[in-house]
């Protein structure tokens, strides 16, 4: 964020719920205390006024003087627009957010990215810098359940554990297991409220967001959801797999030639 010699537009992507959001706004308000940069911070699923008035400009101009007239983006901040899948019109201002604005960096996130560039528009090569947040990993999970003593231990990877720690060390893998690293279910679990619900509402919502949004096969994710809860920790075969749907029989003839 601090490098404005690289002037690309920054996109963060991935599932609901890993903390895009809170990442983002978080390391702003660590530059304006650091640095004194100035932000301008918008949710997209929330601001139904702005929804609007983006989805009404005409081109990149237009777009400018709105974030400037209306919402006082000025030279020298950065520009953080959340859920920003759902706005087409926004890719077609990635070029110019690069070459037309050098005085403001754009921060764009949002879970269904894949979606932002529609296929007539051409993806502006070179414009773009993406980056992928992923849920906890066990590392995390313990450094947030237990603290810095066993991160660092972890982390050190050594060589010979005292077998009482191992022990100890492998009932928490299985309980990472069965929490995951959704930061709102690990939060749950280690304030001991119910981290099932969380995971539950999380995969609710996700469900939901692909049958609403995903034109092309709507039932993929519950397919894909419910295959692998009914598979797991068996064997794999290729009699396991449906070949009637979604191409499947395709990509089996590809992984057996590759």
């Amino acid at each position: 964020m601090l490098n404005w010699d690289h002037h690309e537009t920054i996109i963060i992507e991935e599932a609901r719920q890993v903390g895009k959001s809170y990442f983002v706004n978080n390391a702003l308000q660590q530059l304006k205390k650091a640095e004194n940069i100035q932000s301008y911070a918008f949710d997209l699923e929330k601001d139904a006024k702005l929804r609007r008035a983006i989805t009404q400009t005409e081109d990149f101009e237009d777009f400018k003087s709105l974030m400037h007239d209306s919402y006082s983006v000025r030279e020298g901040a950065i520009l953080f627009l959340d859920e920003a899948q759902e706005y087409p019109v926004l890719a077609n201002y990635v070029k110019s957010f690069k070459e037309d604005w050098p005085g403001v960096k754009v921060i764009l996130t949002g879970s269904s990215m894949n979606r932002f560039f529609p296929e007539e528009t051409r993806i502006p090569v070179g414009r773009t810098r993406s980056l992928r947040l992923f849920p906890f990993s066990f590392l995390e999970f313990i450094r947030f359940t237990h603290g810095e003593e066993f991160y660092e231990f972890l982390k050190s990877a050594p060589t010979k554990i005292p077998p009482s720690r191992h022990a100890f060390l492998l009932e928490q893998y299985d309980t990472y297991m069965r929490v995951g690293g959704y930061p709102e279910a690990v939060k749950a679990f280690y304030h001991k409220e119910d981290s099932v619900q969380v995971l539950e509402d999380i995969i609710g919502t996700q469900r939901e967001d692909f049958q609403r949004k995903e034109a092309y096969q709507p039932q993929l994710f519950d397919n894909i959801i419910q295959t692998v809860a009914n598979n797991l920790g068996s064997p794999s075969k290729y009699a396991q797999i449906d070949a009637t749907k979604y191409h499947a029989k395709k990509y089996q003839l590809n992984v057996k030639q590759h």
